[in-house]
């Protein structure tokens, strides 16, 4: 399966605010007293298309992960974007770990002698690892939970990520009586597996301890492991989870979709786990050693299918008009209110109108009534690709998809919206778009797959670019038949030429 993803590299200052504040990958030079500042100031407000931003990680907050299939790479990921927001991390077990490479570690089970040796340590680094003793192979012995609770109540700690049991580097596993070992703390947990036991046979190739997860799961040992089998197998972690902190959010996630060469039977584990599974905030689906990890967010027991998003970009200096343009009226309303009200009437997630920061007070009053998102791009003068890139910043974490409308385009209908949306959610394409007489038009929605080439995009290029970037397979055209997705005012004779009794009375 291609997805298309933009090297991380030309992300990284899009997607973190903070990178500057680090000399190395994993350290800073902040005194004690400047990193204690840093922990409390950190945003809260991530970037949907990071780890932490699906996530929704809070500004201090203790995480721990259970099952198989990508723990350690998850945690580690983790904890670096964590790292360069300005966090300050402790990575730890409540089992054994192996020491993780280029990262100080902190051995001791007297409390308050660890705490004086993280403190040190988190002055001059992000990232420290802990656990009670060192074990033979790079291992780590795990500390306990109530160590963890008192090690949170610490200031100089924004975030614990706990591994919380094993699975012999299998993609699933079955649990013993003790498992997992949560700290009741937790505010969040994660239950993981890998997508690649799917269509797997159930044995001990597969599975770490097969005949306990024939137990929890219902598959058959020797037997495919089918969809039903991983649907239930994940509603039994999920209990498993809850069960030992329950006041945790859980977010479920579904690791190794790079090794899933068939859409179809992706969607079909998707759509079952979002049919099935029961409250969750959000089931993901990652590839976790990939530089932007999240692929795939879905909403539990909603509509079917992911969410869809609007963006409507209207930060255009209407240089071409002479004047405001989306302020003119067109009968009761103006030109940006008929664009933003078609939006509203659409089965859309949620509507993100991003403006210029001289407007941000006549269009925030605007739809001050109206469930509007009114966002101001600061570099809207670099181009539209800037606004698109503003406008993602801001979406809701669990949008799978997002419709770019243009605020300068009045005459598009709720039905275009729910045209694109209806299409997307049959084949989960990478771009669906609509056509008019075989001419390609606004609005376009786009997958979270390919977000990451529009953060790389620059100037006024918009998302065009992206079309000649995704194999044609994955883009879905449609001739709906209506002009309007053509139509839009940039000048004084568009005006003219479509409201000329308005324009006359103006």
């Amino acid at each position: 399966m291609n997805l298309y993803i933009a090297p991380f590299s030309s992300l990284r200052l899009n997607l973190f605010r903070d990178t500057d504040s680090l000399n190395s990958e994993y350290q800073s030079c902040y005194s004690k007293k400047e990193y204690r500042d840093v922990v409390i100031a950190m945003d809260e407000k991530w970037h949907p298309l990071t780890l932490p931003g699906v996530l929704e990680i809070k500004k201090r907050e203790m995480i721990a992960v259970y099952g198989g299939g990508g723990k350690t790479t998850l945690l580690n990921s983790l904890a670096r974007e964590i790292a360069r927001a300005g966090g300050k991390v402790i990575l730890t077990t409540t089992t054994k770990i192996i020491s993780p490479e280029g990262i100080p570690v902190v051995t001791n089970p007297q409390p308050s002698e660890a705490w004086q040796q993280l403190e040190q340590l988190l002055s001059y680094n992000s990232i420290v690892c802990l656990g009670s003793a060192l074990l033979p192979q790079r291992k780590l012995s795990g500390v306990a939970p109530e160590m963890l609770k008192d090690l949170f109540k610490q200031k100089f700690v924004s975030h614990i990520l706990v591994e919380a049991d094993g699975a012999a580097q299998k993609p699933i596993k079955g649990y013993a009586s003790y498992e997992p070992v949560i700290p009741p703390t937790a505010g969040l947990i994660l239950p993981i597996v890998g997508l690649d036991a799917l269509g797997a046979r159930v044995d001990d190739k597969t599975v770490h301890r097969p005949e306990l997860f024939s137990l929890q799961s219902g598959a058959e040992i020797s037997e495919i492991l089918d969809t039903n089998s991983f649907v239930s197998y994940m509603e039994f972690m999920i209990r498993r989870g809850v069960k030992a902190a329950a006041r945790a959010r859980v977010i479920p996630i579904i690791n190794k979709v790079d090794q899933v060469s068939n859409d179809l039977n992706l969607r079909t584990v998707a759509m079952a786990m979002q049919e099935k599974i029961k409250n969750v905030e959000r089931i993901t689906f990652t590839a976790t050693k990939d530089a932007v990890p999240v692929k795939f967010v879905l909403k539990p027991q909603a509509d079917a299918g992911p969410a869809v998003s609007c963006i409507i970009l209207a930060a255009g200096s209407g240089k071409r008009m002479g004047r405001e343009k989306l302020l003119l009226p067109l009968g009761e309303k103006n030109i940006l209110e008929h664009a933003v009200d078609s939006a509203l009437q659409a089965r859309v997630h949620e509507v993100v109108l991003v403006t210029r920061p001289r407007s941000k007070k006549a269009v925030s009053e605007l739809f001050e009534d109206k469930n509007v998102q009114v966002i101001t791009n600061s570099r809207h003068r670099e181009g539209m690709a800037s606004s698109l890139q503003a406008g993602l910043a801001a979406v809701s974490p669990s949008s799978q998809g997002v419709i770019f409308a243009l605020g300068d385009q009045p005459f598009v209908t709720p039905n275009v919206y729910d045209a694109l949306i209806n299409s997307y959610k049959q084949s989960w394409n990478l771009i669906t778009a609509p056509l008019y007489q075989g001419e390609r038009g606004n609005p376009v929605l786009v997958d979270r797959r390919i977000w990451p080439m529009l953060m790389d995009l620059k100037g006024d290029t918009g998302g065009r670019e992206l079309f000649s970037r995704v194999a044609e397979e994955k883009v879905s055209l449609l001739e709906l038949g209506t002009a309007e997705i053509l139509q839009d005012i940039d000048t004084q004779e568009d005006y003219q030429r479509f409201f000329p009794v308005e324009n006359n009375k103006d």
